[in-house]
């Protein structure tokens, strides 16, 4: 086998990397087999992470792919390095000793997991520390996500995080910054974010905080994608969001990053089945600092299952789009047939809302599992849809519309429930814009939710990955 094989890289593994660096270990012998034979073996081992093989088993298989030839090295390693998952100090201490014994793993690194598990063995580490330790090491991280775990700041943070120049999407969940300066000073910091996701799960809101004018006008050029997760009143019409989210939303509107973001997700979770006006209010403000610069928005309500009766939720009255004019794509996701009923036709029928560049627009519904059962046994009551179709035909709007994309995975399953959903869309049945199919939500979500538990629980024992690395001189063992 050649050298330094030129491989062929398939449209579903990540971006190539370069792969040497003067610290990269060599073979001595190397087998030279044919190279779909390496690109079908290391595609099939890395398929393991998709819930099929036991974690362990995949890097186990990933690992014997690495140590049978030059080709395969490349590419095992390459997964194995790809995400980063850092949940107790003595696993971080580890994989701080590979990376000084072999830095080029580190430009291997494009997504790294911080979530600090409290009760795993070892001192306590901060994810400020984490990322401190980890700066310049990891060239070529892409995403980072803060989980769970505070990350307590310190003076140097804000210095280190500006060298993780290539990294563009951040997600934080949970309690990461008590202070809401100290989060929006971070989000500012990295110099090419794209994408920012955002959930205060806690009760224990941080300290509200006056900005100083630089950071208040502070500009995040490239950010154009922002996912928050809102939550509703438990005792009123007062909203009882973690603080974090509504100082974000307050920041937001007076920063000039509103006037170029371009998509932005909202998770509205509800918890009680009174109407919430503040937080709707809130919404509506983010909207209208966002203006005409918004092309695509996103909305999917998560109720709780303390809520009595989740059909009958109307908890979207008051939203309003008339200043998003440049809206192209509108994704409202579990929708209360309550809801869609009265709050969705009154949105698109709205005398100021003109749309002129609407192309698509999606809907799902709350799903029926924890429905009673004669609810779920009754007929669905299609006419609702009646008010949709007549406000989407509305003469003078909506000229743009392409597709109106409808989930039927839950709703209407069998060809005589479509048939029945399709007569009341008479107008947008005969312009052909009617798409009844299954909508993949997963795409909204910050964070799998039951990956993190997984992750967080995993007892830390048993979970050693040994990696051999066969040098010239000498053999060399880390296990991480």
């Amino acid at each position: 086998m050649a050298r330094n094989p030129k491989l062929v890289w398939k449209s579903s593994a990540p971006e190539p990397l370069e792969m040497r660096s003067p610290s990269s270990p060599h073979l001595r012998r190397s087998p030279a087999f044919p190279l779909e034979v390496c690109e079908l073996v290391i595609d099939a081992c890395k398929s393991l992470s998709s819930a099929e093989w036991d974690v362990t088993d995949t890097y186990s298989a990933l690992l014997a792919c690495s140590l049978t030839c030059k080709a395969w090295q490349v590419r095992a390693r390459r997964w194995l390095f790809y995400h980063v998952k850092i949940v107790s100090s003595i696993q971080f201490s580890k994989f701080l000793h590979v990376l000084a014994d072999h830095s080029f793993y580190g430009d291997f690194v494009r997504r790294l997991s911080i979530a600090i598990n409290p009760e795993a063995p070892g001192p306590f580490l901060s994810a400020g520390i984490a990322i401190i330790m980890l700066t310049n090491k990891l060239r070529n991280l892409g995403r980072m996500d803060v989980m769970y775990t505070a990350v307590r700041p310190h003076d140097v943070f804000f210095a280190c995080i500006r060298r993780y120049n290539v990294l563009n999407i951040l997600s934080i969940s949970g309690y990461a910054f008590k202070n809401i300066k100290h989060l929006v000073r971070c989000i500012t910091s990295f110099p090419a974010l794209d994408t920012l996701k955002i959930v205060q799960d806690d009760y224990d809101p941080p300290t509200p905080s006056r900005f100083p004018l630089p950071l208040l006008h502070a500009d995040i050029p490239k950010l154009t994608t922002i996912q928050i997760e809102i939550s509703q009143t438990e005792d009123g019409p007062c909203p009882s969001s973690p603080s974090t989210i509504f100082h974000l939303i307050d920041w937001l509107n007076c920063s000039p990053v509103c006037r170029h973001l371009q998509k932005l997700w909202i998770v509205l979770t509800v918890a009680t089945d009174t109407d919430d006006y503040g937080t709707v209010r809130r919404i509506n403000k983010l909207l209208t600092s966002c203006g005409e610069s918004l092309r695509e928005l996103a909305i999917t309500i998560q109720v709780s299952s303390d809520v009595g009766e989740p059909w009958r939720l109307d908890c979207l009255k008051g939203l309003t789009l008339r200043n998003n004019l440049e809206l192209r794509h509108l994704n409202i996701f579990r929708l209360p047939w309550q809801t869609a009923t009265t709050v969705f036709a009154t949105v698109l029928s709205e005398s100021s809302f003109i749309p002129t560049h609407l192309e698509t627009i999606t809907l799902s519904f709350h799903t029926n599992e924890l429905w009673p059962d004669d609810v779920v046994t009754r007929s669905y009551n299609y006419s609702i849809f009646q008010n949709v179709d007549l406000a989407l035909s509305m003469e003078g709007k909506f000229s743009s519309l392409r597709k109106l994309v409808i989930d039927v995975s839950d709703t209407a399953a069998d060809v005589k429930q479509r048939h029945a959903l399709r007569e009341n869309l008479p107008r947008l049945v005969a312009r052909e814009l009617v798409h009844l199919t299954e909508v993949d939500e997963d795409q909204l979500y910050v964070f799998d939710l039951s990956a993190i538990v997984s992750l967080l629980n995993r007892t830390f024992q048993p979970f050693t990955l040994e990696l051999t690395m066969r040098s010239r001189s000498a053999s060399c063992y880390q296990r991480i």
